[in-house]
């Protein structure tokens, strides 16, 4: 049977795998010093990664690697406040001198946007300036400008600010800067969702405004608001960091949306539910301050490249048009995938150029300059509560935890009391979710650093990310990730690296009255369930894409033999046989159940994904009975779950698997076009990533065989077009070894 050839090929690869391993896993202890903690995690998740995090078998040096990541945590955080003085005055920062001494940007032009400020442009899809409401019809509630939004700036109000007023870079230790966004001379709006504007009430046609060009692109602000930066800290690349923050994002507002304005698009599976929701139960704080959870939304709303800030450091605070494409595209993309994530809301471009070292080699260039309008419910992170915690400042990680609470996760509040034990298990369930998506669609952030994590589970700061074209768990997008820390098959093992960070910040909060030196007891069961949580999601996922309904993972932690089997044995043949990841499961619809198939017997569509990075278009005869046990058992499992029933398994396959990712290639393109002034393929690249479900119209004719209704279908009414399978295409051969589309910096 398929099975026992199945198992056979495992345990003949596992014997292999064995005879080259070089170590023994050691024990995670629970109960270990906390400068040795980080290190033990790192070999321990490394060691039995092959068993805890599926796709991980990683030649990194994680001892050297973990030991260089916690010496520098602790050594850092033990010894920051020796010197006081010294950590803490700007006079005492390397380069604060020189830095200083560029001319501060005036009070003036940060908060006065001239009425006669230049005549903007929208993009051709938005390129009329009338009023939305011109004709004197609107949608019902929809608001027609950022005017009418109810700003309730609640992170400013409640967490300390920042009592020094001048944008010159220094330490701060407060949760945040004032500073306004510093105007550009030509904003137009390239790209907008019309999806956000809708989820923040707001009219789409009101994109076609000149006000919402100045608004967005830095001009104007928001009536009723006061812009400000986070200030925050962060382990980069496994070392700390110290003082981050927002060096180039400047958030305009927080704005609260009533409920039957944002729309309730949660019908995904656990862990893709839209983290805009404020909350699901009223909360009174006691004070006679009502938050009213459930009723409402709020969004945080952000320009990326709005100019300097106290945290830019040496940098100008400005982001280019080729970094800015890729981050609005990707965003609104995750979004449709049910990925939990920031949005985007607009691209706008500045008509300034921005001078930049693409690939840090001391070749610099001007690239046009733009900005990015994005939206999250917080974009709050790991590192808002790491900071104050290596400066000793307690009071401030309890107001970050609390406020976090408060707002975003009020099940955990009631009256004055909080629990944040249940809350950092959320934030861990959370982040095991996350990761697991991630793999199942393909996706590596690339700079998986704490202070690009958010304790909401959301996806945030789209940097040097990629999709991958054939399963290589070894695959980076990043392109200084020389020891592959951040490489796809890694990301499960980092978060967990990273939630360990998180947890020694709120030790004191979770595990009260613990020794400051070690984690508490609480602390670390907490910790210890994201294996768990992380296995049953990502075999959940996988087994979704697979066609299945995965009934045991609503009851147990535990995955069933035969599902680990069949998708271990599948990840490893794509890795193998060097497999287009996306295009793979996609065409999976093609198969017939009730047919037995040898490779060469395989569906048209189906085949040519596989075969399509052999040069002699052969597997070897290993590879090849490999592949037909594995097919075989499939295909048996399908009949044994679906029966004579195989139009709703085809359905599924469908809903779960994309056609079109954002791949690097496609992206390059559409930037080429725009930096040349051609906005054509950026527009039909970002219609195209709305609906990566669209089906074709030869996939309708699957469906169509059982006579089933296609309503189920999301992307329903869509045929087949010749601009979808243009993007949808692996990539060609010159894209996988170009430096800035096979890797970023």
């Amino acid at each position: 049977m398929g099975w026992e050839r199945v198992t056979r090929h495992i345990k003949s690869s596992r014997t292999r795998q064995r005879r080259s391993s070089h170590h023994t896993p050691p024990p995670l202890h629970t109960q270990t010093s906390t400068v040795a903690l980080l290190v033990l995690l790192s070999q321990h998740c490394q060691a039995t990664a092959p068993a805890m995090y599926p796709g991980s078998h990683l030649k990194v040096s994680s001892h050297k690697l973990a030991r260089r990541g916690a010496r520098s945590l602790f050594h850092r955080f033990r010894h920051h406040h020796r010197d006081h003085r010294r950590h803490h005055h700007p006079q005492h920062i390397p380069g604060y001198t020189r830095l200083r001494s560029s001319p501060p940007v005036q009070k003036k032009a940060f908060w006065v946007a001239s009425s006669t400020a230049s005549s903007t442009s929208s993009s051709s899809s938005s390129s009329s300036s009338s009023s939305s409401s011109s004709d004197g019809f609107r949608p019902e509630g929809l608001k027609g400008s950022f005017a009418e939004l109810d700003v309730v700036n609640r992170f400013r109000s409640e967490l300390r600010a920042d009592p020094e007023h001048t944008n010159t870079r220094r330490q701060v230790e407060a949760a945040y800067s004032d500073v306004a966004p510093t105007p550009v001379s030509s904003p137009a709006v390239l790209l907008h969702s019309v999806d956000m504007l809708r989820e923040l009430g707001l009219d789409p046609l009101y994109a076609q405004e000149a006000e919402f060009a100045e608004v967005v692109g830095g001009n104007r602000l928001i009536e009723g608001s006061a812009p400000w930066a986070a200030c925050y800290g962060g382990h980069q690349f496994g070392n700390w960091a110290g003082q981050l923050g927002d060096g180039r994002a400047i958030s305009l507002a927080e704005v609260e949306v009533p409920a039957a304005l944002a729309s309730d698009d949660d019908d995904g599976d656990v862990g893709e539910a839209r983290e805009g929701a404020v909350g699901r139960v009223d909360v009174d704080d006691g004070e006679g301050k009502a938050y009213t959870a459930g009723r409402s939304k709020t969004w945080e709303i952000q320009l990326k490249g709005a100019g300097e800030t106290p945290f830019s450091r040496r940098a100008d605070g400005r982001a280019v048009l080729r970094s800015s494409i890729r981050e609005f595209l990707c965003s609104e993309l995750m979004h449709a995938l049910g990925v939990p994530t920031t949005r985007a809301l607009s691209l706008v471009s500045t008509g300034e150029q921005v001078i930049r070292d693409v690939f840090y080699d001391g070749r610099v260039r001007g690239e046009p300059g733009a900005v990015v309008c994005r939206v999250a419910p917080s974009f709050v992170r790991f590192g808002s509560y790491q900071l104050p915690f290596s400066r000793r400042d307690a009071s401030l990680v309890k107001d970050f935890v609390e406020f976090t609470i408060r707002h975003h996760f009020p099940e955990f509040r009631e009256g004055h009391s909080y629990d944040y034990r249940g809350w950092f298990e959320e934030v861990v369930r959370r982040s095991a979710e996350l990761v697991a998506h991630w793999q199942a669609v393909g996706f590596a952030h690339g700079v998986l650093n704490t202070d690009n994590m958010s304790p909401l589970g959301i996806t945030v700061d789209y940097g040097p990310f990629g999709f991958l074209e054939k399963y290589d768990r070894r695959y980076t997008p990043n392109l200084s990730d020389r020891t592959l820390r951040y490489a796809y098959g890694n990301q499960p093992y980092i978060v967990k690296w990273n939630l360990y960070a998180l947890s020694m910040a709120i030790n004191s909060l979770v595990s009260p009255g613990e020794p400051a030196a070690e984690l508490g007891d609480d602390t670390q069961k907490v910790l210890e369930s994201y294996d768990g949580l992380f296995q049953r999601a990502y075999f959940r996922h996988f087994d979704q894409k697979l066609g299945f309904v995965p009934d045991w993972a609503e009851t147990t932690l535990q995955v069933p033999e035969t599902k680990r089997i069949l998708i271990e044995e599948l990840l490893r043949l794509l890795e193998l046989s060097k497999v287009d990841f996306t295009l793979f499961f996609r065409r999976l619809a093609f198969l017939e159940p009730n047919e037995r198939y040898t490779l060469s017997s395989l569906p048209g569509a189906l085949a040519e994904v596989l075969f399509d990075n052999l040069a002699d278009g052969e597997f070897d005869d290993d590879l090849t009975e490999g592949w037909e046990a594995w097919f075989e058992s499939y295909l048996e499992a399908v009949r044994d779950s679906e029966g004579d029933d195989i139009v709703h398994w085809r359905e599924r396959l469908l809903r779960k698997n994309p056609r079109i990712v954002l791949r690097n290639y496609a992206a390059q393109r559409a930037i080429s076009d725009a930096e040349n002034g051609d906005f054509q393929t950026l527009e039909r690249l970002y219609e195209q990533l709305q609906s990566p479900f669209a089906v074709t119209a030869e996939e309708k004719s699957l469906i169509n065989k059982g006579a089933s209704s296609q309503a189920n279908v999301r992307g329903d009414g869509c045929s087949q077009d010749s601009d979808i399978l243009e993007f949808e295409r692996p990539a060609p051969e010159w894209a996988t070894k170009t430096r800035g589309i096979a890797q970023l910096s």
